[in-house]
């Protein structure tokens, strides 16, 4: 672990939107571009946004709780229930938002935007719901380059993970000597070499052969593996 951004700032709030970033502008880690979590207070609608104009992206929205109502300057629109994710192709400047439905819950949504492999996409769209069992214990493929595992498809060299940890759970992922690690703690506390991370804590890893957690209590993990360009990959053996 080389750099720990502690959940120490204060979100933005407007009008029963807050919103949680940990890049701060023109930043990032490798090709992931941003991780934003968003606590939307019943009937709640976060302010219409884009992507810059001429550039486009992947989105992975994780809706973690409640109810979520998403729409998109193409005319089409989703709803999400706690458990599902979708993913969304950007081509130049789309202009999209979220609503909470609901009349009395609130909606915690966690949205991350990769920098995609080329330019002029078509836009697409996949939505998919992965079970608590499916997550609970180990870590869970949510999405992946080629859409191994029944996970979303994204168009760049990444996966994304997500386990659901009870007190003392112990979870390990391998990586190869070219590939880097984005961890973020959605809730809980979990112990990673040494270090303590709480709710909304994250940690890049590189130059280690694994990730290897213990959920220090009853904790949600997000995992992203990127290619590390600062690495050679390894030659195939003769």
């Amino acid at each position: 672990m080389s750099v720990i951004r502690r959940a120490t700032t204060l979100p933005t709030t407007e009008q029963g939107h807050e919103t949680w970033k940990t890049f701060g502008s023109a930043q990032g880690y490798l090709k992931l571009l941003s991780v934003d979590e968003h606590m939307l207070a019943a009937g709640t609608r976060v302010a219409p946004r884009s992507t810059e104009p001429g550039v486009d992206a992947e989105l992975l929205m994780m809706l973690l709780e409640g109810n979520i109502a998403y729409e998109d300057s193409t005319s089409r629109g989703a709803m999400l229930s706690a458990g599902e994710l979708l993913h969304i192709s950007v081509a130049n400047g789309l202009r999209f938002t979220e609503t909470n439905p609901s009349s009395s819950a609130r909606s915690h949504l966690i949205q991350l935007a990769f920098a995609p492999r080329g330019h002029g996409r078509t836009p697409r769209r996949e939505q998919k719901r992965f079970s608590v069992a499916q997550r609970h214990g180990k870590w869970c493929l949510v999405a992946s380059e080629d859409g191994r595992d029944n996970s979303l498809r994204v168009d760049q060299d990444t996966s994304v993970f997500v386990a659901l940890l009870d007190i003392g759970q112990h979870v390990v992922h391998a990586l190869a000597p070219d590939r880097a690690a984005w961890v973020h703690v959605v809730r809980g506390s979990v112990s990673l070499g040494g270090v303590l991370l709480a709710t909304g804590d994250s940690t890049e890893i590189e130059n280690e052969p694994a990730v290897s957690l213990t959920a220090r209590a009853a904790s949600e993990i997000l995992l992203i593996e990127l290619a590390n360009p600062s690495v050679p990959a390894r030659e195939p053996s003769k």
